[in-house]
C-alpha cells in the first residue's frame, strides 16, 4: 500500500517491541492519498492483539468493500 514496511526497527527485538505496543504508522502518513478510512481498516488488520483484528477474513473483505461502496443513508 505504501511501499514501506508497517513497522521499521533496527533489530528483531525492537521490531517485536514496537509490534506488541501497536506502534504502526498509518498508511496515510506515508502516502497522503490513502483515505483515512482505509487507515482504520489496515491498522485493525495489523493490530498486535489478534482479538482486535477482523475476526474472519470475510469481515476484513467486507470492511474493504464498504470503502469502495459506502452504505447509503435515507433520502
Amino acid at each position: 500500500l505504501t511501499g514501506q514496511r508497517p513497522i521499521v526497527a533496527g533489530s528483531i527485538m525492537e521490531y517485536f517491541a514496537r509490534a506488541s505496543a501497536g506502534t504502526i504508522t498509518p498508511p496515510s502518513r506515508l502516502r497522503p492519498a490513502v483515505p483515512r478510512a482505509l487507515d482504520q481498516v489496515v491498522l485493525r488488520a495489523l493490530a498486535a492483539d489478534p482479538r482486535d483484528r477482523h475476526p474472519p477474513a470475510a469481515a476484513l473483505r467486507e470492511a474493504l468493500r464498504r470503502l469502495d461502496h459506502p452504505p447509503r443513508g435515507p433520502g
